[in-house]
């Protein structure tokens, strides 16, 4: 059956779905994510398996060296993506650079399913830690061709900026869940840590992770010492909310990620997965040396920059490559408040001797129109009558 193609939703409803996502979400992973796995002396008095917890262990440090060879990289590569219903589908050309919290990146359309569903055909954008700026380029923007936004440096903002869902490569290009300090960094609480029983044969050794009415399942592959090739996380007894999956190539002399895959389950038409992969075509672990600020953006003249910021002072402003050339290393937000307010009238200067009058002369004319209209049309009304 061929597939049935619908455009892709407009931002403000993207952004409404993404935040009511994120809610249910939030409770969920947030303690899980950011905790890491666990450690012997976290499993008292619950069931729990020391080889289990060791194997974590031991692919947190091989994580750890990773983001340590990976955390300064550029990389070239291509962006999938499937909608949950099947109905949306677009493949873009990508590259992006990571410096630890910092992060600068390229998207241009290449095969777009329904044709003209991406809102904006190239997005760059640059993130900082604490704001995002993205120049977005289209042919619906008139009169510059592009515009540029603001949004604050989380998963929302990452989401509606880029329209490339759960691949933030700070957090994907290394598994950010396995990097940290999983001996001493975790605080003490009851969970259980146990193989799960593999009956395929296959080489790979699966650990489970259940606390709090979650489960985290972990695969690693011992011939990738011990790196993570899947992870899910999900409710007790329900399907998981979240998967990733990791390929490798291991033949250049240090192991590196080929492929990314994000699978988001859709909480709003619970019709199946969100699905987005990040294919590596090439990967320089080196940093370029460029600032990731507005100065990094290639930005129309004249264009407007819309702050969409909770705590925005001017929601538009007007591009200006002087002011943000004169402060090239300052963080994102110092650059925005140095721009511009597009809408602010400026003050006005005093009218020359030769014109003062003129002002009152045209009211004087105006309101003359208007009396002659107005008995003009009551006397046509009168004779009628």
């Amino acid at each position: 059956m061929k597939l049935q193609l619908v455009p892709d939703r407009p931002a403000t409803l993207q952004r409404a779905a993404t935040r009511k996502t994120w809610k249910r979400l939030l409770a969920l992973c947030v303690s899980i994510m950011w905790g890491g796995a666990v450690t012997h002396s976290d499993c008292q008095g619950v069931d729990w398996n020391e080889e289990a917890v060791a194997l974590i262990h031991a692919a947190n440090e091989v994580h750890n060296a990773d983001w340590e060879r990976l955390k300064h990289v550029q990389v070239e590569g291509r962006l999938e993506f499937l909608s949950a219903d099947k109905k949306v589908f677009w493949v873009c050309k990508t590259s992006f650079e990571v410096s630890e919290l910092n992060l600068w990146m390229s998207i241009i359309n290449d095969t777009v399913e329904p044709p003209k569903s991406r809102r904006y055909r190239e997005v760059e954008f640059v993130a900082d830690g604490q704001a995002i700026a993205a120049t977005n380029r289209s042919e619906r923007i008139k009169s510059a061709g592009c515009e540029t936004a603001i949004m604050t440096d989380d998963i929302t903002g990452f989401q509606i900026t880029t329209g490339s869902h759960e691949i933030d490569p700070r957090k994907t290009i290394v598994p950010r869940f396995l990097r940290g300090d999983s001996v001493a960094g975790y605080k003490k609480r009851s969970a259980e840590v146990r193989f799960r029983k593999d009956e395929s044969g296959n080489s790979e050794r699966e650990v489970e992770v259940v606390e709090s009415g979650t489960v985290q399942r972990f695969v690693f592959s011992p011939d990738l010492s011990n790196r993570l090739i899947y992870y899910s996380l999900s409710s007790a007894q329900d399907e998981p909310t979240w998967i990733y999956r990791y390929t490798y190539d291991s033949s250049a002399g240090g192991v590196i990620p080929t492929s990314i895959t994000v699978d988001l389950f859709d909480f709003n038409e619970r019709k199946g997965f969100h699905s987005c992969k990040l294919r590596i075509e090439k990967i320089v672990p080196q940093a370029s040396g460029l600032p990731f600020s507005l100065s990094r953006l290639k930005i129309c003249e004249n264009s407007r920059v819309l702050d969409h910021r909770p705590n925005a002072g001017t929601p538009v402003r007007n591009s200006s490559p002087s002011a943000i050339q004169s402060m090239p290393t300052a963080p994102i937000d110092a650059q925005v408040q140095a721009l511009p307010d597009r809408y602010q009238i400026p003050d006005r200067q005093p009218l020359p001797e030769s014109r003062r009058g003129w002002s009152w002369l045209l009211i004087v004319l105006n309101a003359t129109i208007v009396v002659a209209a107005i008995s003009y049309l009551w006397t046509k009304t009168r004779r009628k009558q």
